[in-house]
């Protein structure tokens, strides 16, 4: 299983920590559904994945620092959800350190600053 694009597809309920077993998963999109609760910590686990789109959810909770274990990610939107607490340091090392281009995590309760040291 490589690419799965759910966008749009009326889907609803919890993302469960099983979807941490999909080991060869690369493209997960499924912005624009009614996905609540939080974001598992086992999606930590996918770390072939290049692009997650769960933007415009219901998802609530915080960011998992699982997600710094994604280190061949470049596209991360969660904006548009009901994300709280602080962007973990792990997921933040991903811009800096790693692959990762775009984060978007607009339209959420999430806390703190960012600061780029230059």
């Amino acid at each position: 299983m490589k690419d799965r694009d759910l966008g749009d597809a009326n889907l609803s309920g919890q993302l469960v920590p099983q979807l941490g077993m999909l080991s060869n998963l690369q493209y997960w999109q499924v912005q624009n559904n009614s996905f609540s609760r939080a974001i598992p910590r086992e999606l930590g686990n996918l770390t072939k994945l290049v692009s997650l789109g769960l933007q415009i959810n219901k998802l609530s909770g915080p960011i998992p620092s699982s997600l710094g274990n994604l280190k061949s990610l470049r596209y991360m939107t969660l904006n548009s959800n009901k994300l709280s607490g602080k962007i973990p340091i792990s997921v933040l090392k991903l811009i800096f350190w790693g692959n990762l281009q775009l984060m978007n995590v607009s339209d959420n309760k999430l806390a703190g600053t960012v600061h780029r040291k230059r």
